[in-house]
């Protein structure tokens, strides 16, 4: 499984998935199961104008509360608000699962290029 030194991230960029992941594990606490890095940051690929950040967070429960975008907008104000594009999704553990077992494109290809931020692959 590839590792964060693998992706094509700036410096900026590691640290506001450092900082995400702090939050995120403040907000969710013991309902967050992982925090993933997909796409093409995850592969390596080079970055252009429009590259964003792909982040799938993996809660142990399906949330009724929407805290994600909230908390990618604290981490990117904490950090002056740089010109960074994050695509934050937030999907239970169960979505994830089920996903798997009907051979979903999307998590297929999610689970073969991402990069574990925090918890469960």
């Amino acid at each position: 499984m590839p590792s964060v030194a693998d992706a094509a991230l700036d410096q900026q960029e590691r640290e506001l998935l450092d900082r995400l992941v702090a939050e995120l594990r403040r907000v969710y606490g013991d309902d967050l199961d992982g925090v993933w890095l997909y796409g093409s940051r995850a592969r390596g690929e080079r970055m252009h104008d429009e590259s964003d950040v792909d982040v799938l967070v993996v809660t142990r429960s399906a949330r009724d509360d929407k805290p994600l975008i909230p908390a990618v907008w604290r981490v990117l104000e904490a950090l002056g608000n740089p010109r960074i594009y994050v695509d934050a999704r937030q999907r239970s553990r169960a979505w994830v699962e089920d996903r798997r077992a009907i051979e979903s494109f999307f998590l297929r290809d999610v689970d073969r290029e991402k990069i574990v931020l925090y918890g469960r692959p």
